[in-house]
């Protein structure tokens, strides 16, 4: 059911076994400060231990993150999510390019398993399209990849499990040219 105006705001866990289990969720106005910390509270009032976790994935809401560090005091590695990483970015990739754009993203950086062959395959992204984009898009691509690329690798500098990269990073569909949250 839709809300027009509202936002469904969920916590999902990824248990060692690799299986995925909803931890709460609410349905707010916004993604405000305050919304992300009754959800975190709920959440440790029925017995989550926050900093025990091995990492938190975001959407990039600055609400979230803000209460993350202020508010709890958070020491849990916060990755941004690959999908919101690679959305925002393919907004300066021509729409004729977007599919390339997808698969080179994909297979040159979010399906390696280790943090220096993705740092590689950003360099060959960066080469590859600041050569392929007009000049008034390529310097601020260029600064995007430069400011938030950490934050959507942090899965590789705590070498999380195989079986639970499936559900961090973004696998193009060649079939209908989306990509899809795995």
């Amino acid at each position: 059911m839709r809300r027009p105006g509202y936002v469904l705001l969920t916590a999902v866990g990824i248990r060692r076994s690799g299986n995925r289990k909803i931890l709460g969720y609410t349905v707010a106005k916004g993604e405000t400060s305050n919304v992300w910390r009754g959800l975190i509270n709920n959440l440790q009032e029925r017995g989550l231990r926050i900093n025990e976790l091995s990492l938190l994935i975001a959407d990039g809401s600055m609400g979230l993150k803000k209460v993350l560090k202020d508010d709890f005091n958070v020491k849990t590695p916060i990755q941004w999510c690959s999908f919101h990483f690679m959305d925002r970015l393919s907004k300066k990739i021509p729409q004729v390019y977007k599919k390339e754009f997808y698969m080179d993203m994909t297979a040159r950086v979010h399906l390696k398993t280790n943090i220096n062959k993705a740092k590689k395959g950003i360099r060959f992204i960066k080469r590859k399209w600041y050569k392929r984009l007009n000049e008034k898009v390529r310097k601020s691509f260029i600064r995007y990849i430069d400011k938030n690329i950490d934050l959507t690798l942090e899965y590789l500098r705590i070498q999380t499990p195989k079986k639970h990269l499936r559900y961090i990073y973004i696998k193009f569909n060649r079939k209908n040219n989306k990509s899809n949250k795995r």
